[in-house]
């Protein structure tokens, strides 16, 4: 489910880029309509249609024409003396208009443009930073391996080896302290979220997704920030999408909640939004057991009530806490940030942070840490 914000900012930037590879001028970016850019009217991308599929690890790859593909890696880390911290590090791909690249000979005309982000929070320094980076896939600057072994944009990277099961994550940025390398070994099979690996994401069956999640990876390497260098462990998530319709009209943004818990147990909800604050029916989410077997959740299976807001840096309320209920499941969550202040300042910014988990499941106790991203405040 993830980076409705992120897509549309690559979208944009992609139409800036293919301007200037095809020596045109560049569009006034005000008067373009998000909804467009994310959305696929003349029908030149593939469609995401249930009943696919799906074979590990080639589908950890990409998967050529469909509009809009990302990888996305969160994850919550402690260093030996007990310091917490969080990561993202996420990888995003958007096709371009085929003909137009092919009708610039130069080795920097592209038919995808990828974009990273990058973010640290180190709870204990009450401190959030993240980057962004933009490239053409062209002259090895940035791409896919087939198999999905490699993924790169520059210097960040994503290595998967051992038949997808385990990984390796590296990103740093030029003449900064801040860089992580992480080796990541999945403890379960990949999961297809939604029905069988197709997510709805609208009232529309071509709103949708193909969307695999690996829930809990087993985490060690190493992390340096302003303080230092860390020998840290702890666990990751992981999703990847692909989709060519990737916005209904009408929905604002969403809620995201990746949560792992200390019964071995993970819960993925994510609700859509729209502009009057109704939810999408296609709202849902899953619980993976601890043998990784899931457990689908439609939108009347949960609620989520917000207790708590945060106003950022930049002045825009985001919720900051919250109550999760599962009843089929008798769970009941509370989940509160690590840290207030973990939203992305990038060209349009968003809140994806790490967040601890507190509360009861069947009359015992349970706690846990996890991730939570916010689009469209």
């Amino acid at each position: 489910m993830r980076a409705l914000t992120v897509l549309a900012l690559l979208c944009l930037a992609s139409l800036l880029i293919m301007s200037l590879a095809i020596s045109s001028p560049s569009p006034d970016v005000s008067t373009l309509d998000l909804q467009k850019a994310l959305s696929d009217p003349d029908g030149k991308f593939a469609a995401v249609t249930p009943g696919r599929s799906f074979s590990f690890p080639l589908d950890h790859g990409e998967h050529p024409g469909f509009k809009t593909e990302w990888w996305y890696f969160t994850g919550n880390l402690t260093a030996q003396s007990g310091r917490r911290f969080g990561y993202q590090i996420t990888l995003f791909q958007v096709a371009l208009n085929k003909a137009d690249a092919s009708a610039n000979p130069s080795q920097w005309s592209a038919d995808s443009v990828m974009m990273g982000h990058f973010a640290l929070s180190d709870i204990e320094e009450q401190s959030f930073v993240s980057f962004e980076r933009f490239s053409r896939r062209a002259l090895g600057l940035a791409g896919v391996a087939p198999d999905g072994s490699r993924i790169w944009l520059e210097n960040w990277e994503i290595e998967r080896s051992d038949n997808g099961w385990h990984l390796r994550a590296q990103a740093s940025e030029e003449g900064q302290a801040f860089e992580i390398d992480l080796d990541l070994q999945a403890s379960k099979p990949p999961v297809l979220q939604g029905e069988a690996g197709y997510s709805r994401k609208g009232p529309d069956p071509k709103h949708a997704s193909y969307y695999v999640a690996q829930t809990r990876l087993a985490t060690s390497g190493h992390l340096s920030t302003a303080s230092g260098e860390f020998a840290v462990s702890g666990d990751s998530w992981f999703d990847h999408e692909w989709s060519s319709e990737a916005l209904a009209e009408g929905l604002v943004g969403w809620d995201w909640f990746s949560l792992q818990l200390s019964d071995n147990s993970e819960l993925m909800i994510y609700l859509l939004r729209y502009s009057d604050g109704r939810l999408e029916p296609a709202s849902s989410g899953a619980i993976i057991a601890p043998d990784g077997s899931k457990t689908p959740l439609q939108l009347k299976d949960f609620s989520v009530s917000v207790t708590d807001h945060h106003r950022s840096p930049r002045g825009v309320s985001y919720p900051s806490q919250w109550k999760l209920r599962v009843e089929r499941e008798d769970m009941l969550l509370q989940v509160t940030p690590l840290l207030a202040d973990q939203e992305m300042t990038s060209g349009i910014p968003y809140w994806e942070g790490a967040v601890e988990v507190r509360g009861s499941k069947a009359q015992k106790a349970i706690s846990g840490y996890g991730f939570v991203e916010m689009t469209g405040y």
